[in-house]
This record gives C-alpha cells, sequence and structure tokens, in this order.
C-alpha cells in the first residue's frame, strides 16, 4: 500500500510502510509489544502519532535491519526498539529503557537505546541487556553518541532537573565504569564524527537565564571532558562533517570545529533548515521548511560543497491533521546509497508513523 511518493528528479523513489508479515510472524524478542500494534497480514504496523514520540530510524546493513524507537508520551509511558526488515515488515520487538535515542556501535554489533538502563542490542542475536548509568542519575530525551569507546548521553540528577550533565558509559568493557560531568545547560544535542576521534560537541539552552550554549569537548578514555572551544547562541541540531573539521548546525550553518567560528549559512533557498544528517561517505542532507505553505525539501551537498546538488521534494505537512507529511528522523544506509526516513502519515483514520526510503545511489556515485 503506497502512502505517498516522493517527487525526485533523476532518483528512484520508493515508500515503505512498516508493516507485519502476521501476527505470529512478528515476534517479539523480549515479550509482547506494548507500544506498536499489530493485526491482520499485511496490515500497518499502528503508531498513533499522538500519544508516540518515534526516533532512528537506525540501519544495519550488516544483518539487514532497521531499528526504530518508539516510546509512549503518555502514562504508562512504554517504550520499545521495533525491529524491521530492509523491506519494512516487523521481525520483533525489545523492551527498551524508556527515552527513546538510537545509536549503532562503530563495528555495526550492538544497536544502544537510551534509558534507564541503557538497553544494548546484539544485532545478530538480536537479544538485549541492560547497562546501570549510576544510582542517583536520570538520562533524559536526547542525543545518543559514541566516540572513544564510550556512549555519550544528556542526564540530570533524580529529583533536580535544574542541574544538567553530560555522561559517559564505557562499552568497551563489562566493567560499570560511568562518569559525568556538569554543564551549565541542557545538552540535547550531541554530535561526533570519524573524522574527529575523541571529539565531542554539545549543544543546548538554559532557562534559567535564556542562554544557548555550544561546546566541543576532547573526551578522555576514562570519560573526563576537557573543553577545546565554546560559543554562545542558538547552534542546536547538530552535525559534524565527515572529515571533522565542521559542525553543521540548522541555526547558523557551518562552524569551524576548531574554534566554533562562523564559515557561513547553508543555501536551503528560503527554506529554514529543521534536521540535518551526514552519510558515511560526507554526503550531508539538509531538510528544511517554507513557513508560507509548510512544504517540505531536503537538501543534498557534497562534502564541504556548500551549494546544493540536489533537491528532494517531500510536499508541505499538514499541521491542522496531526502534522501529516512531517518527517521526523532519518537515517543513511552504510554505503550512503539509501536515505531513510520516519514522516507522520495518514493512510486511513488517524495518524500513522511510517518507514520511507529514498534510493540517490545515482546521485551519490554520479557526484561524489
Amino acid at each position: 500500500m503506497r502512502i505517498r511518493e516522493l517527487s525526485v528528479t533523476a532518483c528512484t523513489a520508493m515508500v515503505i510502510l512498516a508493516a507485519s508479515v502476521s501476527s505470529a510472524g512478528a515476534a517479539s524478542v523480549t515479550g509482547t509489544s506494548e507500544v506498536a500494534t499489530t493485526s491482520a497480514p499485511g496490515t500497518v504496523l499502528t503508531l498513533p502519532a499522538a500519544n508516540i514520540d518515534v526516533s532512528g530510524p537506525v540501519v544495519d546493513g550488516r544483518q539487514h535491519h532497521i531499528f526504530v524507537s518508539a516510546r509512549q508520551s503518555t502514562a504508562p509511558y512504554g517504550a520499545e526498539v521495533l525491529v524491521l526488515d530492509m523491506q519494512g515488515h516487523l521481525v520483533g520487538t525489545i523492551t527498551a529503557g524508556g527515552e527513546g535515542a538510537l545509536v549503532l556501535s562503530p563495528d555495526g554489533r550492538t544497536v544502544y537505546a537510551s534509558g534507564e538502563p541503557v538497553t544494548a542490542i546484539d544485532t545478530a542475536t538480536l537479544k538485549a541487556r541492560g547497562l546501570d548509568i549510576g544510582a542517583g542519575y536520570s538520562m533524559s530525551v536526547g542525543s545518543l553518541v559514541i566516540t572513544g569507546g564510550r556512549l555519550w548521553f544528556e542526564a540530570d540528577r533524580t529529583g533536580d532537573p535544574s542541574q544538567w550533565y553530560i555522561g559517559s558509559l564505557d562499552i568497551q568493557s563489562r566493567r560499570a565504569d560511568v562518569t559525568y560531568t556538569s554543564v551549565p545547560y541542557n545538552p540535547a544535542d550531541l554530535a561526533t564524527s570519524v573524522g574527529a576521534p575523541n571529539t565531542l560537541v554539545a549543544g543546548g539552552y538554559d532557562a534559567k537565564d535564556n542562554t544557548n550554549f555550544l561546546d566541543v569537548y576532547r573526551t578522555g578514555r576514562n570519560g573526563q571532558l576537557t573543553k577545546k572551544a565554546e560559543r554562545s547562541g542558538w547552534a542546536q541540531h547538530l552535525a559534524v562533517t565527515r572529515d571533522g573539521k565542521y559542525v553543521v548546525s540548522t541555526q547558523v550553518g557551518v562552524l569551524r570545529l576548531s574554534n566554533l567560528a562562523t564559515v557561513r549559512t547553508l543555501n536551503t533557498s528560503g527554506y529554514q533548515p529543521s534536521m540535518v544528517s551526514v552519510a558515511p561517505d560526507g554526503t550531508l542532507v539538509v531538510v528544511a521548511e517554507q513557513q508560507a505553505n509548510y512544504d517540505q525539501k531536503a537538501f543534498l551537498f557534497r562534502e564541504c560543497g556548500w551549494t546544493p546538488v540536489k533537491v528532494l521534494d517531500y510536499g508541505p505537512v499538514n499541521y491542522a491533521d496531526n502534522g501529516v507529511g512531517a518527517l521526523t528522523a532519518l537515517a543513511w544506509s552504510q554505503d550512503s546509497d539509501q536515505l531513510y526516513d520516519l514522516f507522520v502519515a495518514k493512510p486511513v483514520g488517524d495518524a500513522y508513523l511510517a518507514l520511507g526510503v529514498t534510493t540517490v545511489r545515482g546521485y551519490v556515485r554520479a557526484a561524489l
């Protein structure tokens, strides 16, 4: 069943519904699914947008799975990691810690889901185990990234959400090695890059004095953070380019990683950027929206070539109808040939969250 079709010049566009192969075939890895609802074979995997927050997707090219985190935004606040095959069929659900962020380990063997505890999922067996984040701390909804052999996340003190921390967990050993660094803002945006190893970029907002922060840290093996550069001002929704030279922010454009000096703004033809993602080959995609008619486009850039070379038209968002058509998250395949997106759709009745994929290999191989 086709929900929508992307208008992509010189690209092959395909939309995948997250559909169950059958009620019995969509096996729960760690119990009965509480968030996603499956019914008859071939029907939509129901994720009602009204009370479900979704993040990911994470694309595992080794085992040919796509991981999506689904979290209830109202009581009882259940959370699961949904495991789909590459055709969008549900193959398993994994009860997760509850906060919703996902990240794939550099070796592709583990998907980590944020929560208390952190859920570590073996990509080959889909077995999950919990990783303790330490007593007295609560993980917050935000970015989950890996650098320097550690998993980095946003946290606060249990019972005191006014004090924020950047936490890290050693994932190279089974020791309970967790560290926390206090920061004067809510570090909701974290970013890393293979081109800047042992470097963490953090951005966030301090509601107490209405200040935005952006910091670059050197990460130590024991979880210590040493600040290398800082600036104030709104610079959220971050990504670091593959070569490790630049930070890209949807608010302020391109910044030099070494000192956070402004390099240039992003040319998105009058559309306001809202999301940014970097492919393994360095391709940069910026999702942007036109304020007048809510039209969405994705602008694709060569690595550090700051003029878009391809524009994908996603059409308008219908905010009057549960945000139908809105993109919520992006991920690239490991070969950078495909761009996966979560979006709000409405095949029938209420709005649902669905998974789409755009094949962009013609652009990638011809232009890079």
